[in-house]
């Protein structure tokens, strides 16, 4: 996979009538349109009483108007989308948690365990760093920086973002988080308020494609509508709430990761694994299997799982419209015919990001995606439906 990955945004699918048919070689946001079909142009109107009924001249005597009552042809659309680099939020839980808890995140007895937190900042680093060409990298922290181990400040969270989306932000962003052997990280988990702040941000940027990466190592709490200390105790239920708002109204998938999640935890009192997975649900991007979300057991899965999700990312096309259905959409890269595969476990082709749901979305797969990148352009044929 290139180390430099763009994402795609209005690929515009539409079909064109004939008789409403507009020449405009351009979109509202300046995209080529190509329009190609071989069906033949509707016959003008022929107004009342000014066509031939009697048979013998080139009128249709199979009914009174004299007109084409076959219906409107139509002809297939092509869209040609330039390279548009996402913009992604990374929601990062920087709890006590992160550095109360230390595991073995090599999978090697003979070394050294290390905090969650150690483990997150060097995926990070390395993951900023490989893509901060290819998407437009923001942060956000929850509980922020100024968070401390008092009750009253424990549940901080910035109302908004640590670092704005932006490219070339691997410094901005290593440079606004702890380092990576900092045990000074306090506060409890307000990820509901952290996916808050960032989807504010990129509501407010008002383009698209757009996501946010949630990483966590536990179930949400700060739920201040609880009163006094039962914020800590009780599971945070706006944060699926929120999640499922960015999906649904505003179209930003939430990509959940869980470092080292365990069944039952304290505080809050709930089964973090079956909560998180609930999360991951209606974020859009669920995966298939066990649990919905990534689920990081160890440092090279936690890598793993960042860069495959910033690979997805950066190879998904946000298309303008939705297609009619699952056969009814063709990919053309560099003149070659991409093909839809199942899953981009199967290979190089393309997928629906929601198979299930609006068909107006796409990922490129592994080979695909980089075919993508170097060809600088994505065709998407719509053809037409089936004519009543």
């Amino acid at each position: 996979m290139t180390t430099s990955l763009f994402a795609l945004a209005g690929a515009t699918l539409i079909t064109a009538c004939n008789e409403e048919r507009d020449d405009t070689p351009l979109d509202g946001d300046g995209i080529a349109i190509e329009e190609s079909g071989d069906t033949e142009p509707l016959p003008p109107d022929l107004p009342g009483g000014d066509g031939d009924d009697s048979g013998d001249g080139d009128g249709d005597d199979s009914g009174d108007d004299g007109g084409d009552d076959s219906g409107p042809s139509c002809e297939s659309t092509t869209a040609i989308a330039s390279n548009i680099p996402p913009n992604v939020i990374l929601v990062l839980d920087k709890s006590r948690s992160m550095v109360n808890h230390k595991w073995d995140d090599d999978d090697n007895s003979d070394t050294p365990k290390v905090t969650r937190w150690h483990s997150l900042h060097a995926t990070v680093a390395a993951i900023t760093n490989q893509y901060q060409d290819g998407m437009k990298l923001g942060l956000t922290l929850f509980p922020s920086i100024d968070a401390t181990s008092s009750y009253d400040s424990a549940c901080v969270v910035s109302d908004q973002p640590e670092v704005a989306p932006a490219l070339d932000n691997a410094n901005a962003i290593l440079a606004s988080i702890p380092a990576a052997d900092d045990l000074g990280l306090y506060g409890a988990t307000p990820a509901a308020a952290g996916i808050s702040t960032a989807l504010a941000a990129l509501e407010s940027l008002g383009e698209l494609p757009a996501a946010m990466i949630l990483v966590t190592d536990g179930a949400a709490n700060c739920d201040l509508s609880q009163p006094g200390d039962a914020r800590f105790g009780v599971y945070d239920e706006n944060l699926p709430l929120v999640v499922a708002d960015a999906w649904d109204r505003a179209h930003i998938p939430t990509y959940v990761i869980g470092i080292d999640i365990e069944s039952e935890s304290i505080s809050p009192a709930t089964n973090p694994r079956m909560k998180l997975d609930e999360v991951a649900q209606v974020g859009g991007v669920a995966l298939d299997g066990e649990v919905g979300f990534y689920d990081a057991t160890d440092a090279t899965a936690l890598l793993a799982a960042l860069d495959e999700i910033a690979s997805a990312v950066s190879c998904t096309v946000k298309l303008d419209m939705e297609a009619a259905s699952i056969d009814e959409l063709t990919i053309v890269i560099g003149g070659q015919t991409i093909p839809r595969v199942d899953s981009c476990a199967d290979g190089d082709g393309w997928v629906f990001t929601d198979p299930n749901g609006a068909l107006d979305s796409i990922e490129l797969c592994n080979g695909s995606c980089d075919a993508l990148f170097d060809a600088g352009e994505l065709e998407a044929e719509f053809p037409c439906p089936p004519q009543p």
